[in-house]
């Protein structure tokens, strides 16, 4: 079994942060107990790492390039969504459907004979 993520327009990447800061903030504000919001924080890490790779896959980017863009933070975040992703296929996939609920697929895994 092999595991891919394709690829993740600039929408779905838009969207995806807005909502993870949105409920990290949320939590804060909210003062909930700090085992819960630690436990949100470490799974959207890791969600944040598929996003990202997604996104850069769209771009036509290797998915190493996470780490650069991780580590810029805000910058790297905005130089991600303002930039367009390849109007044509690419070796990471097609072209991503403009739908939201592409969102929810764009990473899977696929069975390799």
């Amino acid at each position: 079994m092999k595991f891919h993520i394709g690829r993740l327009g600039q929408s779905g990447f838009v969207l995806s942060m807005a909502v993870s800061f949105a409920v990290v903030i949320l939590l804060a504000l909210l003062n909930a107990p700090t085992g819960l919001l630690m436990t949100f924080v470490y799974i959207n890490f890791v969600w944040m790492i598929l996003v990202f790779i997604g996104r850069l896959h769209d771009a036509g980017y290797s998915g190493w390039w996470t780490i650069l863009v991780m580590l810029t933070s805000i910058l790297g975040i905005i130089a991600l969504a303002a930039s367009p992703g390849k109007k044509e296929d690419n070796k990471y996939g097609k072209v991503p459907p403009k739908a939201m609920s592409h969102l929810l697929y764009f990473w899977r895994t696929e069975k390799t004979i």
